[in-house]
């Protein structure tokens, strides 16, 4: 289904939770904060166009992800410049990274982390396994880094790839193996510990700040290359399962919280007709 109007296209009041939307077109060169009614509340004019992640930050700054020109020949979720905007558009803070992809998160303490390409020497990937024959990037496999930085750039925290057991989590065998694993949300959480979701393994792992190591995960094919995983307040895991290269009861993109203990899905939105 296309719309060849834009605006609000169905608003039901008396079901609709009342705020805000604030979004950025992926490449596209502006970033738009809209009412319930699809007025523009207020608008940035962006320097390379945005990416993936868009967010206000406590002052009401725009804190985005925009490509640079540099950074390894990868194109899916490629950043490389954090920015934050104020509220006027003028430019305040940035952070360049070319290896910086998909999610970046204001922390706290002021500190931005963010996920960033590590691309693997010949010994670590020789540890993957999976993926389609040959589909190595020039000749090689992109592993992911967390990072955290200060607002002046110093590194201060990092964690890759690289450490985890890689054998023992094979690429979907339809993804190319250019990337091992396609991390795509870096979600922080109150405690510091971090939430990432890894797209090609159809993971979500919590790693422990302090210890460096995996404390939970859950691999489900189910998860269908999923997107953004976060924690809510009760505990459980709100994640956006995509549907891709899973079953065939899973072939439909979805909205899903479980419980971490046991896995049990609390609740799950699917359209109708499931696209």
């Amino acid at each position: 289904m296309k719309f060849q109007d834009g605006g609000i296209n169905t608003y039901d009041k008396s079901r609709a939770t009342e705020g805000f939307t604030l979004f950025a077109p992926l490449r596209h060169d502006k970033g738009y904060l809209i009412n319930m009614d699809g007025e523009v509340v207020n608008q940035w004019q962006l320097n390379t166009g945005g990416v993936n992640r868009c967010r206000l930050t406590d002052s009401g700054n725009l804190f985005i992800t925009e490509m640079s020109e540099d950074g390894p020949p990868l194109y899916a979720g490629k950043g490389g410049r954090i920015r934050e905007y104020d509220w006027d558009g003028a430019l305040v803070w940035e952070h360049h990274d070319g290896n910086q992809h998909h999610d970046a998160r204001r922390l706290p303490s002021g500190n931005t982390l963010y996920i960033a390409w590590d691309p693997f020497d010949g010994a670590t990937a020789k540890r993957v396994r999976g993926g389609l024959p040959g589909t190595e990037k020039e000749g090689v496999i992109y592993g992911d880094s967390i990072r955290e930085v200060t607002s002046d750039g110093k590194l201060v925290w990092e964690w890759g790839t690289r450490e985890m057991e890689i054998e023992n989590y094979p690429i979907c065998p339809l993804c190319p193996r250019a990337e091992f694993a396609h991390a795509n949300t870096c979600s922080p959480l109150p405690n510091g510990d971090v939430l990432i979701s890894f797209r090609v393994l159809n993971l979500l792992i919590i790693v422990d700040k302090e210890t460096r190591k995996i404390k939970w995960e859950r691999q489900d094919i189910a998860f269908g290359h999923q997107h953004d995983s976060h924690i809510l307040d009760n505990g459980n895991i709100l994640v956006f399962c995509n549907g891709f290269h899973g079953r065939d009861v899973d072939m439909a993109s979805s909205v899903r919280e479980f419980n971490p203990v046991n896995g049990e899905v609390a609740w799950e939105f699917k359209a109708k007709p499931m696209t």
